[in-house]
């Protein structure tokens, strides 16, 4: 080991600090002797649930590609994983599934047939060493001789060595006590790490910061890659190549470690930079006045696009609006909602977007909206907002977070009041045909006020019904 980092946890620290600061990640992981213990036979080598779990977290994150590189054949790791929206490597390199999108090396087929022509000799050998047994796969084999003694190991190792390199097309080398046979020239983890970065990079938008975790000597080619872009490598148990950075004793102290870092992404970001809109930041509540009227209820034709993926409080949110006069455009997926907003953008005016969509799409739907049509006003949704949701949201962007349940009679007159703002002297139709300017959020109406939270406010949210009060307030815990 290098020794970069200067202590074992100091890869958690750099990789929370750059997605602090809203650089994208991707986290690449070995599968053997990684993200499972090396055990008796490959077939024993299950992810637990909590590591599955982990992996799945990672993946949930806005801004954070997972991609899993093994030797196994690519059907055999996309099973044993069985998670969507990661990326994929088997057969050391050989075979990759980019989000859906397969690769194969060229001569994979060659290579297979050059092996098969070793295969009675290999056969040979191994009858003297009961114990060994071949695993194949498209391209390559692996020779397994976890069952010998260490003497007997030894003795098999270089026999195998012999009798491989009579093939200069091949390449063979140990990984957790295996033989990889693997074409000389053919694709490897490198490569596939510089396929799965490019691939992540052109969806992202931007370089992502690359982590490596590996146990294996055929892990150094994908960490070398990742070292050369910028990023870090974590070896895994005491075998790891020692061009990793870090090295951690198994993946009992991966899976700890991978758990003190989700939970600090999510803390510091729950919506990243990227996600959300980085010039735009709340520290203030904004309640509203009981007292605003609801006369403006007699104004027709605003519009409003409801994104809300509960058929049934949509629906009863959109009819108590159309009865106070508006328009209202209902969608269940962000897809569906940008056609509406393309269709008949120029007359909805207001777009509130469920904030718990997959994936967090709601954030990222709204944020184009707001780059496609800077004169909408728009707010989030949402239910079960908890203190920690509401804080990193809160710290992150200036849109309105309206906590569930909704009424049409409190969302109406502030809705009214900020169409008049930003139009105070033209008609809905005259907007629409003006040149587009951004909504200015900080300047409200007089009778909207503004305050500072203090510690123990109890923010019931706009939705609220809470009996006694005189305002209703946006929750931004």
């Amino acid at each position: 080991m290098n020794g970069l980092l200067s202590t074992r946890t100091g890869w958690v620290d750099r990789i929370a600090e750059e997605y602090g600061r809203g650089r994208p990640l991707a986290m690449l992981f070995d599968y053997d002797g990684t993200l499972t213990p090396i055990v008796r036979h490959p077939s024993l080598a299950r992810l637990t649930s909590d590591t599955r779990q982990r992996l799945q977290e990672l993946v949930d994150l806005p801004e954070v590609k997972v991609g899993v590189i093994s030797g196994r054949a690519l059907s055999d790791v996309k099973t044993l994983v069985g998670l969507e929206g990661v990326y994929y490597a088997g057969s050391g390199g050989l075979e990759l599934d980019l989000l859906g999108t397969d690769e194969r090396f060229p001569d994979t087929d060659a290579i297979g047939k050059l092996i098969d022509g070793i295969q009675d000799q290999l056969v040979d050998l191994m009858r003297k060493f009961p114990g060994t047994w071949i695993e194949k796969k498209p391209g390559a084999i692996s020779i397994h001789f976890r069952g010998l003694l260490p003497l007997a190991a030894t003795c098999f190792r270089f026999e195998a060595a012999a009798l491989l390199s009579m093939l200069e097309e091949l390449r063979f080398r140990v990984v957790s006590e295996a033989i990889e046979v693997t074409p000389a020239d053919g694709w490897d983890k490198g490569t596939a790490v510089e396929s799965i970065l490019t691939h992540m990079e052109n969806s992202l938008g931007s370089p992502p910061l690359a982590v490596y975790f590996g146990d294996a000597a055929n892990d150094a080619d994908g960490m070398v890659i990742v070292g050369h872009k910028g990023g870090m490598s974590i070896g895994i148990g005491p075998d790891a190549p020692e061009v990793a950075e870090e090295q951690l004793a198994d993946p009992l102290e991966l899976g700890a470690n991978l758990d003190k870092l989700t939970t600090r992404l999510k803390t510091r970001w729950e919506i990243s930079p990227k996600t959300a809109e980085k010039s735009l930041r709340v520290e203030n509540e904004l309640t509203v006045n009981n007292s605003i009227s609801s006369s403006a209820a007699a104004e027709v034709d605003a519009g409003l696009l409801l994104l809300d993926p509960d058929g049934v409080s949509r629906k009863k949110l959109a009819n108590e609006l159309e009865k106070l006069g508006w328009r209202v455009w209902q969608s269940e997926t962000p897809e569906e909602a940008t056609q509406l907003l393309i269709r008949d953008g120029n007359k909805i005016h207001v777009a509130m977007v469920d904030l718990q969509l997959p994936g967090l799409q709601g954030a990222r739907t709204l944020m184009e909206f707001g780059q496609s049509h800077p004169h909408l006003i728009r707010c989030f949704m949402s239910a079960d907002v908890s203190p920690y949701t509401a804080a990193a949201f809160a710290r992150l962007s200036s849109l309105p977070l309206f906590v569930k349940p909704l009424f049409a009679d409190d969302l109406n007159p502030l809705f009214r009041t900020l169409l008049k703002q930003e139009n105070p002297k033209r008609s809905l139709a005259e907007a629409d045909s003006s040149p587009a300017s951004e909504v200015n959020y900080d300047s409200l109406p007089k009778h909207l006020s503004i305050r500072k939270r203090a510690p123990g406010d109890r923010l019931p949210g706009v939705g609220s019904r809470s009996g006694g009060s005189s305002t209703r307030q946006v929750d931004n815990r």
